[in-house]
């Protein structure tokens, strides 16, 4: 999975959560509590035109190991991924690439206002 598609996909998340503002709060209140092997999790749709639909399901022990297994890949892409690397994947281009884009630029590049983007704290460690 390329780490650029799990941005996306928290920016889908944020226009989403933004749209409906009590669905965190209410997941934040089931979860992780009330989450977990046993949990009954009943969904009910009703469409434009009023008609039902209905569904319920019961987590297993499975599904609650492929959620965590589902969790720590997600995570480890995130925390395993050099953060020069991930600074590549988030803009799609190398730095220096970028920086040498910037010295041969046919236009002339207005420096004097404020920066769109500003990086603090920026390097490797160890």
């Amino acid at each position: 999975m390329n780490p650029m598609d799990l941005f996306r996909l928290k920016g889908f998340w944020d226009r989403f959560s933004a749209a409906h503002p009590k669905l965190v709060p209410f997941w934040k209140s089931v979860y992780p509590a009330a989450f977990g092997e046993g949990t009954i999790v009943d969904v009910k749709i009703t469409d434009p035109s009023g008609r039902n639909y209905h569904y319920n399901l019961r987590f297993s022990a499975e599904d609650m190991q492929n959620f965590k297994e589902a969790r720590e890949l997600i995570e480890s892409m995130a925390r395993d991924l050099p953060r020069g690397q991930l600074v590549t994947k988030m803009i799609g281009r190398e730095l220096d690439e970028l920086a040498a884009l910037a010295t041969v630029s046919e236009r002339i590049i207005d420096r004097t206002g404020a920066p769109v983007l500003k990086a603090t704290n920026v390097g490797r460690r160890g």
